[in-house]
């Protein structure tokens, strides 16, 4: 049991990078693009001295907060694509996608399977998407949901490349499809 509430922890943690989705809303393009490096940079740099120097960080949880993963880089790094290929509102929506959808997915597919993966991302994305719709009306509930449903196939599909990266480009392109 203690393996599994480390895991769901771990997942936690991904939660950090709402930080890029939140600014981008309030700050211009190249600020966020600057953001997501710097938060790229400190990933790879806090993972170097993790497993280049052995660093063990006392007390546990704390260690535990502070070792990213290769997954929090290409999570950074697919919040810089979508910010840097699309447009905000589609950005914004392709990066909650990413952080909420597959974060909420990962955990209810480690304890409930793969059929009940694919609802909760459904659902998360759906309701994250809708809920930032709701203040700027820009992008129709219909567009939201066919993004939504391009990342949901994406992760039925399984491809060998990361989840975060392909869901991010695969909902951005969709929705950049449709917005004209």
């Amino acid at each position: 049991m203690k393996n599994s509430s480390m895991n769901s922890f771990s997942q936690f943690r991904r939660l950090f990078v709402l930080i890029l989705p939140v600014s981008y809303y309030f700050l211009p393009k190249e600020k966020v693009i600057l953001l997501c490096l710097v938060f790229m940079a400190a990933a790879v740099f806090m993972r170097y001295l993790k497993s280049g120097f052995k660093i063990n960080i006392k007390p546990n949880f704390l260690s535990n907060i502070f070792s990213p993963g290769p997954g929090c880089i290409f999570l950074a790094f697919s919040c810089f694509i979508a910010v840097f290929f699309f447009s905000r509102i589609v950005a914004l929506n392709s990066m909650l996608f990413i952080i909420l959808g597959n974060t909420f997915a990962d955990m209810v597919s480690a304890r409930y399977g793969r059929a009940t993966e694919i609802l909760t991302f459904c659902y998360a994305c759906l309701s994250a998407s809708l809920f930032l719709l709701f203040f700027p009306l820009v992008l129709g509930w219909h567009i939201a949901l066919l993004g939504c449903l391009a990342g949901a196939f994406i992760r039925v599909l399984n491809l060998p490349i990361n989840k975060d990266l392909s869901v991010a480009l695969s909902s951005g392109i969709i929705m950049r499809l449709f917005l004209f």
